[in-house]
């Protein structure tokens, strides 16, 4: 992580250090994708049909398989023991980006075409650059299974698969694969394509053989790298590959925290009763590697007064969730007390954004799912009970992108003393 020397003043001597917290987590992703592979003139050829992501879910959907089995939390990531952050872009969850981090999975399913015969094909590898890194499952008979289940003609688990009977469609981790009504449909309709005067395009028992590869993170697994599956036939001496998919693993997560000008976050003079504002800015940019989105929040702890005796405005310390004299915790949260902020994004994107309230991390609370806020209610997606940094708008920071963040202060009637002692907290995740 890299991040600035930060002291945060105000114009009472109000000193607020910065801390920050790391908190990252992932969820499920489907992407959708072109069949790629296989040349002209070749006896063995592999095709690239569909990928899936275990990016801490639970793998199931209604009782169907939607995301690869086994994954798990990345160690280190979670400062709960559950939980996870979703991008939600309408109703589709997605990264922009290939990364993923240790304890996550990668799934492909590919389909190998054999013109010598299925039967010669023996197994298929996973590998992540030059290193073999995982066998894959040969689902050629469960696809099968599953096509007459479409077809009503048989009941029972499918493997990965499943089928509805009611549309006649084939369905492989979310994806629909093939339909079996009449004419058949879907991408094992269609690939592989026909290669000689003896097949035809589409899935075909007696040529083509389909396979699952499940990768596992693991710590060893560092850096930039290329991931392919390769096909091999024993019988005739061949093999064929996938061309290379480039990913990211185990990227460094980063924020980069500075200030407009100066060394501290000053506010304009003010007596108890007023509220004033800070006249220079918190930045805060996004410099993870391998393109990583991060959902950010930001809250802070109560301000005390370790220099002299205070009282605002009935304890010795500034409560910056807001209290009045009556001893009672947001009485009105229509009323602007203790201290708010609200940020912008790369130098003015969401100015129209409200103030909000800075608030004490509860570590009892879980981190929400990042909302576009399409739905039409523009909900607060706390983290540990903090704000995001973008309300009413999608919680991400992008990749390379920079958050402006103002505050303001309104200090309670009475209130005496030098505040010079806090903690501003920034909570981050990787999307």
């Amino acid at each position: 992580m890299n991040t600035r020397n930060v002291v945060i003043l105000s114009g009472v001597m109000l000193v607020v250090a910065m801390m920050l917290n790391m908190n990252f987590n992932i969820h499920a992703a489907a992407a959708d994708t072109k069949p790629v592979g296989g040349g002209p003139g070749t006896d063995l050829e592999i095709f690239f049909l569909k990928k899936s992501f275990d990016f801490c879910d639970d793998g199931l959907s209604g009782g169907k398989p939607t995301d690869p089995p086994g994954g798990s939390p990345p160690d280190g990531f979670d400062v709960q023991s559950s939980g996870c952050v979703d991008r939600w872009v309408g109703q589709e969850q997605d990264r922009r980006d290939n990364y993923a981090f240790t304890g996550e999975q990668i799934a492909e399913l590919v389909v190998a075409r054999d013109l010598n015969g299925a039967i010669g094909m023996t197994y298929a590898l996973m590998q992540v650059g030059s290193a073999d890194v995982v066998y894959c499952n040969d689902v050629t008979a469960d696809f099968q299974q599953c096509v007459d289940t479409a077809l009503g003609q048989t009941s029972g688990s499918c493997g990965s698969f499943y089928g509805e009977a009611s549309d006649g469609t084939v369905h492989w981790m979310g994806h629909e694969i093939y339909d079996a009504d009449k004419p058949v449909s879907g991408i094992l309709a269609e690939y592989p394509p026909q290669k000689s005067e003896s097949t035809h395009a589409g899935f075909d028992p007696l040529y083509d053989k389909i396979y699952e590869c499940f990768l596992t993170v693991t710590d060893e697994q560092q850096g930039q790298d290329s991931m392919t599956v390769t096909v091999y036939d024993t019988v005739n001496d061949e093999e064929a590959t996938t061309p290379e998919q480039i990913w990211f693993f185990n990227p460094e997560v980063s924020l980069d925290i500075s200030l407009s000008s100066g060394h501290s976050i000053a506010f304009e003079d003010g007596y108890a009763g007023d509220t004033v504002y800070s006249t220079n800015s918190l930045l805060i940019e996004n410099g993870a590697e391998g393109g990583v989105d991060i959902a950010v929040w930001l809250g802070g702890t109560d301000l005390s007064s370790p220099d002299m005796a205070a009282k605002c405005p009935y304890s010795n310390v500034l409560d910056v969730e807001g209290i009045d004299v009556n001893h009672n915790d947001h009485i009105d949260p229509y009323e602007p007390q203790g201290m708010h902020f609200r940020c912008t994004l790369d130098n003015g994107i969401y100015v129209e954004q409200e103030w909000q309230q800075v608030e004490n991390k509860n570590s009892k609370e879980k981190c929400e799912d990042v909302s576009d806020g399409k739905d039409g209610v523009l909900d607060r997606e706390h983290c540990l009970d903090l704000h995001p940094l973008f309300y009413g708008h999608e919680n991400v920071l992008e990749n390379g992108h920079e958050a402006e963040c103002w505050f303001k202060l309104q200090y309670p009637v009475p209130c005496i003393g030098e505040f010079t002692g806090g903690n501003l907290i920034i909570l981050m995740r990787a999307i």
